[in-house]
């Protein structure tokens, strides 16, 4: 019969809230990310609906689209990084 520690369960409660402050920064990371890899498609997106598309440089008409779509790379490196178990 395996015997535990007693204990007053703060220990707990501390863990718990480490585990869900990582997880909230992590979170955060990962929404900024998000931002930051589709928000200059959605601008090619709305300066060529609303604006002059003959205007749009021809790179940011190529980049704009792949850079957003590398997001789907960064969301599982980020949780590597940060997963620390």
């Amino acid at each position: 019969m395996k015997r535990y520690k007693a204990s007053n369960g703060l220990d707990s409660i501390n863990m718990d809230w480490t585990d869900q402050m990582d997880l909230t920064k992590m979170s955060i990371v990962m929404i900024i990310m998000f931002l930051v890899a589709w928000s200059p498609y959605s601008i090619v997106c709305l300066w060529a609906s609303f604006g002059d598309p003959k205007r749009i440089p021809a790179a940011m008409a190529i980049i704009a689209p792949l850079f957003a779509k590398s997001s789907t790379f960064y969301n599982p490196c980020i949780y590597v990084i940060a997963n620390k178990k």
